[in-house]
Order: structure tokens, then sequence, then C-alpha cells
């Protein structure tokens, strides 16, 4: 069985990590700093944002991965948690570029999370449960 939702996901995200890591890298040479956040609240926000990237999508990409190559769901499932996941990643990157008021920045941060929170919720559950049926032969 060959990926066909898959790639064009991880094409999508990849703009989008690209976008948080030169953020995170021309703000540490415009600012002077080699590490951490320094006194700069832009860079820990830039930091953070980054960092909650590369600690959530590559596990989300595993479960919609699985998901794909054993067909656990029809394919307009897998494109809808594909795309809300793409889009949650986006909200949330945008949330942590700029320093936005608190009420401006939880507008984007929530349903970024959310959305991803959602997807790996979903995903988790659907991988376990065929998993399990196949397992146990149910």
């Amino acid at each position: 069985m060959s990926l066909r939702i898959l790639p064009v996901t991880t094409g999508a995200l990849s703009l989008i990590y690209a976008y948080l890591t030169a953020n995170v890298i021309l703000m540490r040479r415009s600012e002077s700093i080699v590490i951490g956040a320094g006194d700069n609240k832009l860079m820990e926000f830039r930091v953070r944002g980054h960092a909650n990237f590369t600690e959530t999508v590559p596990f989300a990409l595993i479960l919609l991965g699985l998901i794909e190559y054993n067909n656990y769901v029809p394919q307009w499932a897998l494109i809808s948690l594909s795309s809300v996941f793409v889009i949650g990643r986006a909200l949330h990157a945008y949330a942590f570029s700029f320093l936005h008021p608190v009420k401006v920045h939880l507008k984007y941060r929530a349903p970024g999370f959310g959305m991803t929170l959602a997807t790996i919720g979903i995903s988790g559950s659907i991988v376990l449960v065929n998993g399990v049926k196949n397992a146990f032969n149910l």
C-alpha cells in the first residue's frame, strides 16, 4: 500500500516547522542570544512554539501514518484528521510567533492546541481499537 495523504500532511507541516525554526534563528542572530531566551519574552515565546511543535508533530504523524497504512478509516476521514491537525499547528505557530496581548494570543493558541490534542486523541483511539481488534482477531 502506498501512502498518499501522509506525504502531503508531512510536507505542509515541514513548511510550518521551517517557519518556526527561521523565526528562532533570525531572532537569535539579531538579539545575540546564543542559548535559551535571555530576558527576551518574544524569544521565549518563539523557542517554546518551536519546541511544542517538535514535541507533538512526530507522534501525530506516526499515528496518522499507522491509520493510513492499515486503512483504518475511509480516506475522507484521514484527510479531515490531517487537515485539522495542520490547521491547528498553523494557528498555534502563529500564536507563538509574535507578542500578542494575552486575549489575542489565546484566540489562536487555544484552538490550535485543541485541534492538535483532538487529532492525537482521535487518532490514538483509532489505532488502539483497531490494533486490539487485529491482535486478538476480534
